[in-house]
């Protein structure tokens, strides 16, 4: 009797299930013998501790291919599900992916057109293969999608977070989040051209938030009608380059008012990476600087090519400590020199 079998008299009532694969032929054992229907099923989990990057390979009879109350799909350290079926009532999935061929992933995506939610985690264990493909997904349902890359002793050097979006259509999408740990190496948004195409509701959005809670760190949120967000964490901003995180452009040409926000202690290398970050997003025409802010105020001033960026500033609100008049007095001075007047307002708080 086979490991399946003993779920079989309960398989009308099951609502979860965790399949958990070691590598050396459990699932292939399990997986046939969940042949029955599982018509309560709601969320379903395969979990594998194999180096076997070519995916999971699930015959057509499992759970007779039928399960209509599945919503939720967890694959965790899964390069790929393979399905002669696609699972058309999955909204909800949480994916930490170990693969680095691209197709791996279009494929699984493809299998799950109603999408709603999608969270999915990035640790392959090489550089991303590229493709050269015309192909694109539509998953017309997607409203969030949350892509994260980490740096892992374990899994490797460095984080490589896949140019996923340059494959995926998704007309809906309303909150996008990239979040980046350190030794992150690759765009982790597409070219502004793909971003307007790609994912037209949030090309354009008119406010942006960057934060800056520690010495490495950065948060940059942008903001515009029906809650539309695009959201990107990095979680040390010395080891990746602003124009990997501001590849995208578009979305950021039509940002026209910008909060940033700094924590204390703020080092000089994130004080310049906010400057650089500044000159991508030039059409800013109010920014609001709340914090510890003195020494993004000095950098500023004291550096030549910082003094034009922004030509469309017209006004700047400062948020901070007494200390900071000086500073502020002395930019506005500069920027009057340079043939870009500025409006300063100075807040206590």
């Amino acid at each position: 009797m086979g490991m399946g079998s003993l779920f079989r008299p309960h398989m009308g009532r099951i609502v979860s299930l965790d399949i958990k694969h070691n590598g050396w032929g459990l699932l292939p054992q399990l997986v046939p013998d969940l042949c029955d229907p599982a018509p309560m099923l709601g969320t379903l989990t395969f979990r594998t501790k194999c180096t076997n990057l070519f995916g999971l390979d699930i015959p057509p009879c499992f759970l007779g291919g039928s399960f209509p109350s599945l919503r939720t799909l967890v694959l965790i350290d899964v390069s790929s599900f393979a399905m002669p079926y696609t699972f058309q009532t999955v909204t909800t999935l949480f994916w930490t992916a170990n693969s680095h061929r691209i197709d791996d992933l279009l494929r699984t995506l493809d299998s799950l057109p109603s999408l709603e939610v999608a969270s999915i985690q990035f640790h392959p264990p090489f550089r991303p293969e590229f493709i050269r493909s015309n192909r694109v997904i539509t998953l017309q349902h997607l409203r969030r999608l949350n892509l994260t890359v980490n740096s892992d002793p374990e899994r490797g050097p460095c984080g490589f977070m896949f140019p996923i979006l340059d494959f995926v259509y998704l007309p809906n999408l309303k909150r996008l989040s990239l979040e980046a740990g350190g030794g992150l190496k690759t765009f982790i948004i597409p070219p502004s051209m793909l971003f307007a195409e790609q994912l037209p509701g949030l090309s354009e959005l008119p406010e942006a938030e960057i934060s800056l809670p520690g010495r490495k760190s950065a948060r940059v949120r942008l903001s515009g009608l029906c809650q539309s967000e695009l959201i990107i964490s990095v979680e040390d901003v010395l080891d990746v380059n602003v124009p990997h995180i501001f590849s995208g452009g578009t979305p950021f040409r039509s940002v026209r008012k910008l909060t940033a926000r700094f924590g204390e202690g703020t080092s000089h290398q994130v004080n310049w990476w906010t400057l650089d970050a500044l000159k991508i997003i030039g059409g800013v025409e109010v920014l609001e600087v709340v914090g510890d802010c003195i020494g993004f105020l000095l950098v500023w001033r004291g550096k030549v090519k910082y003094h034009r960026i922004c030509p469309s500033l017209h006004r700047l609100t400062i948020c901070g400590g007494m200390r900071c008049r000086t500073e502020l007095s002395a930019l506005a001075d500069i920027r009057n020199s340079v043939g870009l007047p500025l409006i300063v307002t100075y807040e206590s708080v």
